[in-house]
């Protein structure tokens, strides 16, 4: 995992050049800076994907503009909150790190 901000906010900011140092592959999330999509638009091995944060604020200013729509959208989002919600709570207990994988797969940084 990496965390990473920076003023500039260019495409060839560090992100990029990480991802490419270490041949990433996989899930990458961010803010939806188009910056992002600029960088990796070659790369058909790192899909992007936007945080709920974010799709919940564009939701709630479209509200305006089609009530409808965007209603549904943040119910659909708060679907997913409560599974969150009762994943958090559940403390199921893994053993190891192949089960942690096996059960809730995720993307990761491998050198």
């Amino acid at each position: 995992m990496l965390f990473h901000y920076d003023q500039t906010r260019t495409p060839s900011a560090v992100i990029e050049s990480q991802a490419n140092r270490y041949n990433f592959k996989g899930y990458l999330q961010c803010d939806g800076f188009a910056g992002y999509e600029t960088a990796f638009k070659t790369n058909p091995d790192v899909l992007l994907i936007n945080c709920m944060i974010h799709i919940r604020r564009h939701l709630e200013q479209a509200l305006d503009e089609n009530r409808p729509m965007a209603e549904h959208g943040l119910k659909e989002i708060q679907h997913l909150y409560k599974i969150v919600h009762m994943c958090d709570g559940a403390q199921y207990p893994l053993t190891s790190a192949s089960q942690r994988g096996k059960s809730c797969p995720s993307p990761s940084w491998r050198p």
